[in-house]
């Protein structure tokens, strides 16, 4: 007995005196690499391609930088292509309305050239078959969040929620996108000049129409649903309350879901940007992408 409690002693004695040693990790190269967003469909265009550039590690000023002046090719395998336009908003560039055309079926790729003379371009990739969206509904739910101090808070609304039907024997990757438009009544008569201390009331409209998109990323494959039924699968929560207890849209609410077929590497790629993005920052957690 007396053997196994000095034994004891020793080992809790050599964790109190362990120090920890500060590891300097290397961030590796701190250039600029850049950025590009940008989507085809089987819509019609214009398509949208966004550059810009990455900010520095650690940087103090996180500022984006768009990229100006370059020149953007959009093409497919059957030897069509369009140099996309600059327009006036500093990196964005489009297709014209009546340009290149995304074709189910038919493989695509984007060539970039930046001021500097560097050349980039992707590989083909195909523009899949997506399935239709047979239904979508509106039901009216609570919906529960935790704020910003992690408090759990209950939300009235209605959740928006679609039918498919998945193709049998073929791996398919989907993406879910949204648009919500809601009407605002302003009341520019009740404007009132703080530094004056008297109404002032605004000579502009009274009624204006906001439009709201997803703040997350929707993906999802079929490799527990091939071939089956998915009903009712969510697609995002409207809330009749915003978190500040105002009314978030009066009257109607007009909302319009897109259902997407992405090839197997754009879904990992948008998986692994929705698992950073989600993440609670533990350091258990996936290297970022």
């Amino acid at each position: 007995m007396k053997l196994k409690l000095i034994i004891i002693v020793l080992v809790f004695f050599s964790f109190v005196h362990s120090c920890i040693d500060p590891i300097n990790f290397s961030k590796g190269d701190d250039s600029k690499c850049l950025v590009v967003d940008g989507l085809i469909t089987n819509d019609p265009g214009p398509y949208v391609v966004y550059l810009a550039r990455t900010t520095e590690y650690n940087s103090y000023y996180a500022q984006t930088e768009e990229v100006e002046g370059a020149i953007v090719i959009i093409s497919d395998d059957m030897g069509n292509s369009e140099i996309l336009t600059e327009t006036f908003n500093p990196g964005i560039y489009k297709t014209d309305p009546g340009g290149i055309r995304g074709i189910p079926g038919r493989h695509y790729k984007i060539e970039i050239e930046t001021p500097d003379g560097k050349r980039y371009e992707s590989d083909y990739e195909l523009l899949s078959t997506v399935p239709k969206i047979d239904n979508i509904y509106y039901e009216r739910r609570q919906h529960q969040e935790l704020d910003d101090n992690n408090i759990v808070q209950t939300f009235e609304g209605f959740q928006i929620s679609i039918d498919t039907k998945d193709p049998e024997n073929v791996e398919n990757y989907y993406m879910w996108s949204w648009e919500g438009t809601h009407e605002v009544h302003t009341q520019p008569w009740d404007y009132w000049d703080f530094l004056k201390r008297k109404p002032a009331p605004k000579d502009c409209c009274a009624i204006c129409w906001i439009t709201e998109r997803p703040g997350h990323i929707d993906v999802s494959d079929d490799e527990f649903l091939d071939g089956n039924q998915i009903n009712k699968r969510p697609v995002t929560f409207v809330k009749i309350k915003d978190n500040g207890g105002g009314r978030h849209f009066r009257g109607k609410y007009y909302i319009e879901v897109k259902q997407l077929s992405l090839t197997k590497e754009a879904y990992g790629y948008w998986s692994s940007i929705e698992e950073q993005i989600s993440s609670s920052g533990s350091i258990f957690e996936p290297p970022p992408v």
